[in-house]
């Protein structure tokens, strides 16, 4: 399963940090263990109110590093629909009818990128190709 680093570097105590995440947490947790990080350091959604989402929280050195490591970087886009199915995979309700839409927001929001980030979010877990499709159904009906 792919590791992923973030776009967003937010300075915080005299650093900038992102985050590093994955669907598959087992792959993240050793991920990070090889990229040199605590397992006390991961930010747990099920220990703290805090934390909405399973990553670790890393500098921007330790970014760098990880995409020589192999992990893939995001931009914002991508990064709100990957850290939906993170979490999806993380609750257990990956591939149920309470699974997030990854897409929701940009739905919403009418992103002139949604068609783009459909494809490749299809592309990398094709299991959202029928949530991808009924959304798509059901914006397309007219209403009653």
């Amino acid at each position: 399963m792919t590791i992923y680093v973030d776009a967003a570097v937010h300075a915080w105590r005299g650093q900038t940090w992102c985050h590093l995440f994955s669907p598959d947490i087992e792959g993240l947790h050793d991920f990070a263990r090889r990229l040199g990080l605590r397992r006390s350091w991961f930010q747990d959604p099920s220990t703290s109110r805090k934390v909405s989402w399973p990553h670790y929280d890393i500098v921007d050195a330790r970014r760098t590093r990880a995409i020589a490591m192999g992990a893939v970087a995001l931009d914002r886009h991508r990064t709100s629909v990957m850290s939906r199915v993170v979490l999806d995979r993380w609750c257990g309700t990956a591939g149920t009818d309470r699974a997030r839409d990854p897409l929701a927001m940009h739905r919403r929001l009418g992103s002139a990128r949604l068609s783009e980030l459909e494809e490749w979010l299809v592309s990398i877990h094709p299991e959202y190709r029928a949530r991808h499709d009924d959304a798509t159904h059901r914006m397309d009906e007219e209403p009653t």
